[in-house]
């Protein structure tokens, strides 16, 4: 079943290769970056060879989302289990 997901620093070596893997298996792509440290050329081509299935936005989420004081994080959760939304 394909499904919508967001990948964020996807101009980076793992961000790239999760967005470029995601693709492939058939999944909606949305792939953020802002760029900040380069990449994005192979970012762009990747969205160009997938147009259907890759969304490139540029944008900086640095601080956009903020914890609530208290709140703690999980370490355990697997990655393809947060990666696209169900």
């Amino acid at each position: 079943m394909s499904q919508r997901c967001l990948v964020t620093g996807a101009a980076g070596l793992i961000g790239f290769e999760v967005a470029r893997q995601l693709a492939l298996e058939g999944h909606a792509v949305v792939a953020v970056d802002n760029g900040s440290k380069g990449g994005l050329a192979d970012l762009e081509r990747l969205a160009q060879e997938q147009a259907r299935r890759v969304e490139l936005v540029q944008a900086d989420l640095a601080g956009a989302f903020e914890l609530p004081a208290g709140a703690t994080t999980r370490s355990s959760i697997s990655p393809r289990s947060w990666a696209c939304a169900t």
